[in-house]
């Protein structure tokens, strides 16, 4: 789903350690001039869309590891998920280097912490347990060590009146 988010692609010869970085193409806006009609106080969400065109041109830097990394993915299989994830991951970070509004925040956010969990090893469909942190404090931890320090009551997870789920957090869009 590049083609909807670029208008352009093309090899960098100025890029040397990232991967790809996004710009504004010749009659596109910038990242600053994105912003700035972003935050405009009478704005319509259709019209911000109408006025920010895709006009981001994606470089690619060709002597990068990930980029011949995902080249290898797509050689191997065309419809590669893992090549797609890849990419998914550097127009992400790009994104963010390069100053631009982040459309979905919160799918963003996914995708890194999935990334995380992937590299750590961690499995983050798991429920932790109130018995697995404990089991983690050392047994000569005194709270006591340090009168000054202010130690917070944490919420009773359990309790009826607490949830706590991806839809508690709003993207801008839904503010």
């Amino acid at each position: 789903n590049m083609p909807d988010k670029v208008a352009k692609v093309k090899l960098s010869a100025r890029l040397t350690k990232s991967p790809l970085v996004l710009s504004a193409a010749n009659y596109g806006y910038s990242a600053h001039m994105e912003l700035i009609i972003r935050a405009q106080a009478f704005q319509d969400p259709e019209n911000v869309k109408m006025m920010t065109p895709k006009e981001k041109t994606m470089e690619i830097n060709p002597f990068h590891p990930l980029i011949l990394k995902l080249l290898d993915l797509v050689l191997e299989d065309p419809e590669s998920e893992t090549a797609k994830h890849l990419l998914e991951y550097m127009y992400d970070a790009a994104l963010v280097s390069s100053g631009y509004f982040i459309e979905h925040p919160k799918e963003v956010s996914g995708r890194f912490t999935d990334l995380l969990g992937s590299v750590s090893g961690v499995d983050l469909d798991v429920q932790v347990s109130e018995a697995q942190i404990e089991e983690r404090v050392p047994e000569d931890y005194d709270e006591e060590l340090d009168p000054e320090m202010e130690h917070p009551e944490f919420p009773d997870f359990g309790s009826p009146g607490f949830t706590m789920d991806d839809d508690a957090y709003l993207s801008r869009d839904e503010l």
